[in-house]
């Protein structure tokens, strides 16, 4: 049954530690125990207690990204517990009881009991910090259960040392004025509660009031319409306003009562906040007497502890000597073995860089590889093309000779026949003077025509015959030329083969180049996301606490000022329903009413001049906040900037721009030739132009790139 309730109580706890950890600004999330495992957030919170003791060099060294590694969970909740213990017992001065140390292991697990140990020394450490008092406002705006739960825990959490108990039986003034202080506390919030309550009921009060008045003046506006249309006597009706008129003065001299009462409480209520924050300063000046008388009790029962065991510690220094010189000689072991891995991890990353551009290089080789096998199946092709080609060629050339010398033949047989012809022109007209012997020259001319006609007729026929052959010969030639062209293009398309090895190399080393410059774009990248991870979170947490003032400000105005108009239509209203049919002598109380009206007006005219210059006093600080802000981000980064470049080994005076140039003009591809055809070549065989041309854009992106980002540095 006890450790049941021992075990509700821890949960209580627990969970009531957890509430007040969300009151805490951070970004990370707390919605359940887990989120605290890791150890994260706990320093998170540490760190804005005090940021002095709990640095950002102690922070760094706190694993962000653990997951569901248990290890490094016990790692980072060790460094927290240490840290918090050296606070408490160097700072705070708070003797933490060591014999029931917490479990880290069983806080990665998610106990609810050693987490709300833990939970309770940080809440010790934010109560008794330099920033106490905003901590312990904030643990007041909490519910009241949740408020004495953690009492009760910073009570519990006193009483474990016994020196807290000696100390208190020795000083029961001290006691008692603490716990005077703190019964003064909580009667000053729960007349502060009733106070709210019974302006609460005054407000409900005033509004039942004023729908009355508005019931009364709509009755008084009947009547008043009624008395204009009747005919019968106005006496009864003149009654029944005076007694009306009677009965609303009685209404308005409540609701001014009333209102008299509402604001006399209401600076009852905020006297007895004003007490409330006095007695809130004793309560942590008596604390802080408490610690001290605790702290000055402590170091006497050190101090006489440390007397009583001199003579076993001087026993023990000549141990520690020993122990010392051993303890310096593994140092310096542990030194060089720290030197000899710290070169090992060297020579490991330079060997998988080298692992990695290994890698590429023989990716691209592959690339280059296939290339090469392809240029040599093609050259093989155009080589065979080649000796077909010269076979043609050597049966062309050999029929174009036979067909010359026919040719020759023909045009020697044809300059024969024109001979025989001229001949037998001749022979004609000899046989044509001879006129006598016809019968013998009839027989003999017979044939001789018929044997014209037959050379006509075969002259003819040699005639398309070499005609054809001529034909053939032309055509013949322009074969030829075409394969002479064809043969010259074979033979150009293996130099040019020879120079896409070449720009195959020289694309290698440009590729090569390129990642270099990627691999340094990446670093300086990273070194700027550590520049805006090094920006202070104690500005952005003080430009946060004045945003917020500065709206709860104007929302105070804003209440003040709507309230005062409230006020001036009241007030007008019934100065309005005080001047229906009245005669020209006026009460007195009209009198005060006005003169209560122009006092308010005054009054509200103040505050609007308050107002406006409230408001430009905060538009000047939000302009000084941002300007000293960006100020500091821009000292900053220089700062962090110029630190890096001076320590860089990259760093041989010449900016960032110089050196995408540099790297640019080395970068420069050679020269394309200008003909068509080779430029045809080059997009069947090496590259596409179109490839080569993109490939170029984007090297020219690159360093545009690379120059917009030396600029925003």
């Amino acid at each position: 049954m006890a450790s049941e309730e021992e075990e509700d109580k821890r949960l209580k706890l627990c969970e009531s530690l957890m509430i007040w950890v969300k009151s805490f600004n951070v970004c990370l999330p707390c919605e359940s125990i887990g989120d605290l495992t890791n150890g994260v957030l706990i320093a998170e919170i540490l760190h804005g207690i005090d940021p002095a003791w709990f640095d950002s060099s102690w922070k760094a060294r706190i694993k962000m990204d653990v997951r569901d590694n248990k290890r490094l969970k016990v790692s980072n909740l060790k460094k927290v517990l240490e840290r918090t213990k050296d606070y408490c017992d160097e700072v705070l001065y708070l003797r933490l009881d060591d014999d029931a140390g917490l479990d880290t292991s069983c806080i990665a697990d998610g106990d609810t009991g050693e987490m709300g140990r833990l939970l309770q020394m940080v809440l010790a450490c934010a109560v008794n910090c330099d920033r106490k008092q905003g901590y312990i406002e904030a643990i007041m705006g909490l519910e009241e259960s949740v408020q004495h739960v953690l009492m009760a825990a910073l009570q519990e959490l006193l009483n474990k040392n016994e020196s807290e108990c000696e100390m208190m039986d020795g000083r029961p003034e001290l006691e008692a004025e603490l716990q005077k202080a703190l019964a003064s506390l909580s009667e000053a919030q729960s007349e502060k509660e009733e106070m709210a309550q019974r302006c609460h009921e005054l407000d409900r009060q005033v509004c039942a009031l004023m729908e009355d008045r508005n019931n009364l003046l709509a009755d008084k506006e009947l009547l008043t319409d009624q008395l204009n249309r009747s005919d019968f006597s106005e006496g009864p009706v003149e009654r029944r306003q005076q007694n009306l008129q009677s009965q609303f003065e009685l209404l308005q001299e409540e609701t001014f009562r009333l209102e008299v009462t509402k604001d006399e409480y209401r600076l009852r209520c905020e006297k007895l906040e004003r007490t409330m924050a006095e007695r809130q300063e004793e309560h942590g000046e008596l604390a802080a007497q408490a610690t001290a008388a605790q702290r000055l009790h402590d170091e006497l029962e050190i101090a006489r502890a440390e007397v009583q065991r001199l003579p076993q510690l001087e026993a023990t220094v000549d141990g520690y000597r020993q122990r010392l010189a051993e303890l310096g000689e593994l140092r310096r072991q542990v030194k060089l073995l720290e030197e000899r891995n710290a070169q090992a991890q060297d020579r490991a990353a330079a060997l998988s860089t080298e692992l990695q551009l290994a890698q590429s290089a023989r990716s691209q080789l592959e690339v280059v590889r296939n290339q090469v096998i392809e240029l040599e199946e093609r050259l093989q092709v155009s080589g065979s093309y080649n000796e077909q080609l010269a076979s043609r060629i050597s049966t062309l050339q050999e029929k174009h000779d036979a067909l010359q010398k026919e040719r020759e033949r023909l045009l020697v047989e044809r300059a024969n026949l024109k001979e025989a012809n001229e001949e037998l022109r001749c022979t004609q007209l000899q046989s044509a003077e001879l006129e006598s012997e016809s019968n013998n020259l009839a027989k003999e001319i017979i044939p001789g025509k018929v044997r014209e006609f037959g050379l006509i007729e075969e002259n003819r026929a040699l005639q398309m015959k070499q005609d054809d052959l001529e034909h053939d010969n032309r055509l013949l030639t322009i074969k030829l030329q075409e394969l002479q062209a064809e043969l010259r293009a074979l033979q150009q398309k293996q130099s040019q083969a020879e120079e896409s090895t070449l720009l195959k190399q020289k694309l290698q080393e440009h590729m090569q180049s390129l990642a270099q410059e990627h691999t340094e774009l990446q670093r300086k990248r990273l070194h700027i996301d550590e520049l805006d991870s090094t920006i202070p979170t104690d500005n952005r947490q003080h430009v946060e606490e004045l945003k917020m003032a500065l709206a709860k400000k104007d929302e105070e105005l804003k209440m003040v000022e709507d309230r005062y108009k409230r006020y001036l239509q009241k007030a007008k209203s019934v100065i309005r329903t005080m001047d229906v049919r009245r005669v020209n002598t006026s009460p007195p109380e009209l009198y005060a009413l006005q003169n209560q009206l122009q006092e308010k007006e005054r009054a509200l005219e103040a505050l609007q001049s308050e107002k406006e210059h409230l408001q430009i006093q905060q538009q000047h600080e939000q302009k000084l906040m941002m300007t000293a802000w960006y100020n500091m981000g821009i000292t900053l980064q220089t700062d962090a900037i110029d630190s890096r470049l001076s320590g860089s080994p990259i760093n041989n005076h010449h900016s960032f721009l110089g050196h995408q140039r540099q790297v640019s003009n080395l970068r420069r591809p050679p020269i394309i030739p200008h003909s068509q055809g080779d430029l045809v070549h080059r997009n069947e065989v090496v590259m596409p132009i179109e490839d080569y041309e993109a490939e170029m854009q984007s090297k020219q992106s690159f360093c545009l790139q690379g120059s917009t980002i030396k600029t925003a540095w």
